[in-house]
């Protein structure tokens, strides 16, 4: 039973760790650099948006990254036995699994040039 809580509470932690980079003190100073860039420094960096709305006079470009995180299977098994009865007892334990991040990266474009961020 403990394998089990230890495999989960590292995922979790995993999890967490990957999703930071999405949302992080660091990641608000790397998109404020691009505060008045052009959009085509912004596409030769990044690379071409996955998506693209219009909102009054502003043009808002998505970028989108999704990561899957896959830890290994791991069983583990223990076995008693009961000489009085002559019976066996196996209990297994299995960790592992995989996790999935997201993470999306908005700029807001005038004039072919970073205005704002989300």
């Amino acid at each position: 039973m403990l394998n089990n809580k230890v495999g989960k509470f590292f995922l979790l932690v995993l999890s967490l760790l990957m999703l930071n980079g999405c949302v992080s003190s660091k990641m608000d100073s790397i998109m404020a650099s691009w505060e008045g860039a052009s959009l085509e420094d912004v596409i030769v960096q990044w690379g071409y948006p996955d998506r693209e709305r219009k909102f009054r006079e502003d043009i808002i470009y998505s970028w989108e990254v999704n990561q899957t995180i896959t830890l290994p299977q791991q069983t583990t098994a223990t076995t008693s036995f009961n000489q009085f009865n002559n019976t066996a007892y196996t209990t297994a334990t299995t960790t592992g699994g995989s996790f999935n991040g997201n993470c999306t990266r908005e700029l807001v474009i005038e004039n072919e040039h970073v205005k704002s961020w989300d």
